[in-house]
């Protein structure tokens, strides 16, 4: 716990010591700067911390500048530009193991609902205070797009610390399963393996089902 808990601050403040600029702005884009709930209006040009809270609006985006690198945030999407960052597998072990611990007490809410989720478009509304279910799915966008730009560790830290705050989207078997890919992707066999064995008690087509099972019963071979 101590070892998980040290490594935790040196990631921390690598987060923080970061600033991204603002380069492009497309549509609506608004952000909560720290701890403030106020949501303010992104304009290009301006300076973001490592721990703001930025989101895009239906049909918007915004180009962030990182050092000599960029990433483009798309419509319907959340993120904390801190997030854009490459952390090591062990890193991400143990950023894992730490997600499990704070889970724990939530395992149990876990239901077999069927979620009626609709992504992108759908989220656009004329206040930006959206409810927490639309805030949990823009961050799932943000993390696939983290996971598209190469940066699949911080993806599935970003990923799984939102199935937690926000549990509703625990339910979301097409992100379940693609982020359990993701870990595959990374050769963390047995992450993958356990996450899909939670997948296959959700409520799912039999499409989706016989994906699980497959993916289950290949990683099963691979670690015997």
């Amino acid at each position: 716990m101590k070892k998980i808990i040290l490594v935790s601050l040196i990631i921390t403040a690598g987060f923080f010591a970061q600033t991204f600029k603002v380069e492009k702005v497309s549509g609506r884009v608004s952000v909560q700067k720290g701890t403030s709930e106020e949501w303010i209006t992104v304009k290009k040009g301006v300076t973001l911390e490592a721990n703001d809270f930025i989101q895009t609006g239906d049909k918007s985006s915004v180009q962030l500048r990182i050092g000599k690198d960029k990433f483009i945030l798309k419509s319907a999407s959340a993120i904390m530009p801190g997030s854009i960052r490459k952390i090591s597998q062990n890193d991400l072990l143990l950023a894992l193991t730490a997600e499990e611990i704070k889970s724990l007490p939530n395992e149990k809410k876990d239901t077999k609902t069927k979620s009626t989720a609709v992504y992108g478009s759908k989220l656009d509304k004329s206040n930006p205070s959206f409810s927490a279910s639309d805030i949990g799915i823009k961050r799932l966008n943000g993390a696939r797009q983290l996971a598209e730009n190469g940066f699949m560790e911080s993806s599935v830290i970003v990923a799984k610390e939102t199935f937690r705050k926000y549990p509703e989207t625990k339910l979301f078997v097409k992100e379940r399963i693609y982020f359990a890919g993701v870990l595959e992707k990374l050769s963390l066999y047995e992450e993958a393996l356990k996450e899909y064995n939670r997948i296959i008690s959700l409520d799912m087509t039999a499409k989706e089902k016989s994906l699980v099972n497959k993916r289950i019963d290949e990683l099963n071979k691979k670690l015997e």
